[in-house]
């Protein structure tokens, strides 16, 4: 009977997780049979088809990085890096690229794009529902992804398919840069790491200050204005 209760305490908060996650995925798919057609993805908002141009520059010349859009503030154009960071692009140009086995199609190079917001909408669940397990516990926290997967507003409007937009990424990479640097200072309280710990090869004491750096870093190449964040974080 003891081992069927862990069962039930170790798998129904996964599978609850799963679930609200696949509902989040799905939601955000609804519109697309009346975005994709014969002739391609019928993208929503003006950053959508910016994005997919930044995206097809970097399958066509993976792995380069796009330096120059001649078409922001056109005619004269900018420097890529000025108003967006690029790993948001870049990670759905890998994915473009490996699902298309090294040379995707046009088509392939859409769908994948313009399913990349709902995706990291829907993954943004995961790090929700760790940190509010982290302040109370595994079944009181499943609360904080099925609130998540009721949202409305900017939040499901942002992440929906077709509306590829930075803070998809932006809501999931935050996610991991605060989950991490809790992790760490609840560590530094509890098992006090020095160097010595990083002398030794002692790394899993700092797992949650490198997942947090990891989700910082992330965070501020898909949003450089982001770097605000370092502020309460050095706090």
């Amino acid at each position: 009977m003891e081992t069927d209760i862990s069962r039930y305490e170790k798998y129904v908060p996964s599978v609850f997780l799963a679930t609200a996650f696949a509902y989040m995925v799905w939601v955000r798919t609804l519109p697309y049979s009346s975005m994709v057609t014969e002739d391609g993805v019928m993208f929503s908002a003006n950053d959508s088809w910016y994005h997919i141009r930044v995206v097809d520059h970097f399958v066509e010349n993976y792995p380069t990085v796009f330096p120059f859009d001649p078409w922001t503030y056109f005619p004269y154009g900018s420097a890529a890096s000025t108003g967006y960071g690029n790993l948001f692009d870049q990670i759905i140009a890998t994915v473009a690229v490996i699902v298309g086995l090294g040379d995707p199609s046009g088509r392939q190079v859409e769908i994948i794009t313009a399913f990349a917001p709902a995706v990291f909408g829907a993954a943004t669940a995961i790090p929700v529902y760790l940190l509010a397990k982290r302040i109370t516990d595994r079944w009181v926290a499943l609360l904080a992804p099925l609130s998540l997967a009721l949202f409305t507003g900017q939040f499901l409007n942002r992440t929906t398919f077709g509306n590829v937009q930075h803070e998809a990424g932006e809501a999931f990479f935050v996610g991991i840069a605060v989950l991490g640097f809790i992790l760490a200072v609840e560590r530094a309280y509890t098992e006090k790491p020095t160097f010595a710990h990083i002398r030794d090869g002692d790394l899993g004491i700092l797992s949650g200050a490198i997942l947090g750096g990891l989700g910082l870093a992330a965070y501020m190449l898909t949003w450089p204005a982001s770097v605000y964040l370092l502020a309460p974080f050095g706090a």
